[in-house]
């Protein structure tokens, strides 16, 4: 079994080196390692490497401009505060309807129909 799981590890090893190499210009404006530049001629000669690269964006034909990683992380941030701010606020507002629900159905038939009067009153009707 150990022979199997040298077999799977080298071949991830050999897809992450090449995926690196394919993405080291977007991930730093530094020149690439000669190790790492020789990986990716070699991977860009493959019919997989060649549609890797189309995918990832990174063709020689196409200009690279580096990713910012850190304004992607702070934006991501800001996303998940905004989406945890919006879900928080959802929450609030659900159950102050259900108390408000809640204490409606505690009232006296009489105060429920005066409520809903007040509550279904087209608004030129209010203004007298």
């Amino acid at each position: 079994m150990s022979a199997l799981q040298f077999l799977f590890a080298a071949v991830g090893a050999a897809v992450a080196i090449s995926v690196a190499s394919l993405l080291w210009p977007k991930l730093t404006s530094k020149p690439s390692p000669a190790a790492l530049s020789q990986v990716r001629q070699a991977v860009e000669q493959t019919p997989l490497g060649k549609q890797a690269a189309d995918v990832l964006g990174v063709t020689d034909n196409q200009p690279t401009t580096p990713i910012n990683v850190q304004d992607w992380a702070v934006a991501q941030g800001n996303a998940i505060v905004s989406s945890i701010a919006q879900s928080a606020s959802q929450a609030v507002v659900s159950q102050v309807v259900k108390q408000i629900v809640g204490q409606v159905n505690t009232l006296p038939d009489s105060q429920k129909a005066e409520l809903q009067q007040i509550l279904c009153a087209t608004p030129s009707a209010t203004k007298q």
